[in-house]
């Protein structure tokens, strides 16, 4: 192994570690150290690759969006239709927010951090909106949807399967929800999602 392909594996390390420490405990409550310590590495070194815990963080994240899009990516390709590709977005996404909730709650109540709105958005927001702009576009081709704007339709979408869940989630001051409440949020999200996919096609 090189010098190189061994510091990339070591930050993957690092990644991982991370991830699942951020998870179980949030952001907040996880310090360079604990992680060091996970690693059975020193600060020191952990420093040499992330200079902070806010770039650290940063790439935490860029790793687990990029694990969601190549998720979602063959999910939708598997999708034998315009709606059951839109609902695997609804899907894929729930379950991402259910498997790292304390993580991503703490981006979603930093209203006031430009730089991560900025990073949010390149990263993750656009990049969804072409995939689920490409599955309304789909429908169109297909006969089964009368769309005019797609890209206006792709962000309707994104708009109702986000803010349900958030305005839920909010109720309980973004508290880790049981099993239970995952379940409830995501019955409603379900039912928002078949309206809006409804509104997308031919009238009859």
């Amino acid at each position: 192994m090189t010098p190189d392909e061994m510091k990339d594996e070591k930050r993957e390390r690092i990644l991982e570690i991370a991830l699942k420490r951020f998870t179980h405990y949030g952001m907040e409550k996880t310090t360079m150290s604990e992680i060091a310590d996970d690693l059975g590495a020193s600060k020191a070194s952990l420093y040499y690759y992330f200079p902070d815990k806010k770039g650290l963080c940063l790439a935490v994240t860029e790793k687990l969006f990029e694990g969601y899009f190549d998720d979602l990516t063959n999910k939708i390709k598997q999708s034998k239709s315009a709606d059951s590709a839109l609902l695997q977005v609804l899907e894929v996404r729930h379950d991402l927010v259910r498997r790292h909730f304390l993580f991503l709650m703490y981006f979603k109540q930093l209203h006031d951090n430009k730089q991560l709105e900025q990073f949010l958005d390149n990263r993750f927001r656009l990049r969804e909106k072409e995939l689920v702009a490409d599955c309304i576009q789909e429908g169109v081709w297909n006969g089964d949807y009368e769309v005019v704007n797609v890209a206006e339709a792709a962000d309707v979408y994104l708009d109702v399967i986000e803010s349900i869940p958030m305005l839920m989630f909010k109720r309980d001051n973004y508290k880790l929800p049981d099993a239970e409440t995952f379940s409830q949020v995501m019955r409603k999200t379900l039912v928002a999602a078949h309206y809006v996919i409804r509104g997308f096609h031919k009238a009859a």
